[in-house]
Formats: structure tokens, sequence, C-alpha cells
């Protein structure tokens, strides 16, 4: 019963905006990371054109502030502890939005009022692929895509990333004649693969 009481103080103290200041992660040119006091992330779209009836993949790069994780789609549970799994909410118009492709996770162990837990998570920077495709039908002209990591990081304390400590980020691709690959899309490639 202690530890229930200890990780609802803990989700308290997230709320209440507890937690200092990310280090800015190292952007990819032309683009502006966002960031929370816990999280930095970017997306960055295979292509900056496509034509009707193709598709592509926006790479999400996921920073969590140095010494903290974000747990898995499947963080499994510990004791009397479920973290919250992540997820990616995505927006992107007239395009249909695929099964988002997370790399593989590793377990985390940690003390918490004496006891050992271990929970799937995600330590340091973290590539998620999210497909998109283009409806044949579609009308030509740029399309904002927006994405939300959702879920669950955890540090000095464990914070819901949502309200104050919401990350959103935003690729652009313009449907119309030609295809053109976007160049910095080869920096995040490899984990596609």
């Amino acid at each position: 019963m202690r530890k229930r009481y200890l990780l609802a103080a803990w989700v308290v103290l997230a709320s209440a905006g507890a937690g200092g200041p990310a280090g800015a992660a190292e952007a990819f040119p032309g683009t502006t990371p966002d960031e929370s006091a816990f999280l930095t992330a970017e997306a960055v779209a295979s292509h900056t054109h496509v034509r009707a009836g193709e598709s592509l993949h926006v790479a999400l790069v996921l920073n969590p502030k140095k010494g903290w994780y974000y747990y898995s789609p499947d963080p499994g549970s510990s004791g009397d502890f479920t973290p919250l799994a992540a997820s990616i909410e995505a927006k992107a118009g007239p395009l249909k939005v695929g099964e988002t492709l997370w790399p593989p996770d590793a377990a985390h162990e940690y003390q918490l009022a004496g006891a050992k837990y271990v929970n799937n998570s995600y330590d340091g920077r973290t590539v998620v692929y999210v497909p998109l495709s283009v409806p044949p039908n579609t009308a030509p002209g740029a399309y904002k895509l927006t994405f939300h990591p959702r879920g669950q990081i955890c540090g000095e304390l464990c914070v819901n990333l949502e309200g104050l400590n919401e990350v959103t980020v935003a690729a652009e691709v313009t449907v119309g004649a030609d295809r053109k690959a976007n160049p910095k899309w080869d920096a995040v490639e490899a984990g596609l693969a």
C-alpha cells in the first residue's frame, strides 16, 4: 500500500511541473524541435513531395532528458506499478496514418521505496517511424502532419506527456505531380531497415 501512495505522490509532483529544462537536442537543419522539460522531439518526413496514391514515412526523433527514460508501447507491469504505454497521436488531414513502427525496447531496472522494479523503456535518442499513405483522390497542395508522443517518461519523478508536458512536432508534405526525397532523411532512415 505504501508503494501506491509513493507512486501517487510522484504523479502529483509531475503534474505540478516539477523538473528542470531539458538540454537542447541537436536539431536537423531547417527544423525546430519542440520540447517539454523532459523530452525533445523532431519530425523528419522521408519526402517533401509525393504524388496521390503513393506513400511515405515520418521519423519522430525522441530525446529524453539525460537520466530520464520513456516507457515503451509494451512497458509491462512490475509489482503493483503499470506505466502508461507509449503511443503516437498523429493528425495528417486526408493522408492515412499506418501503425507506428517502434524500435526494440530494453528492460529498465530501478529502485523505489526499497523495492526493485523492471519495465521496458527507451533511454536516450529513439527514432520512431509513422507510415503514411496518400489516397489516390487527394487534392494537390501542402499538408501539415502533426504528431504528439504520448505515454509516460520518468527520471527523478514520473511525468505524463500531456497538458503542460505535451510535446507537439510537425512536418509538411506537398501532394502534386512529382516525388522528391527529403535530404534530411539520410540522418534518420537507418532504423527503418
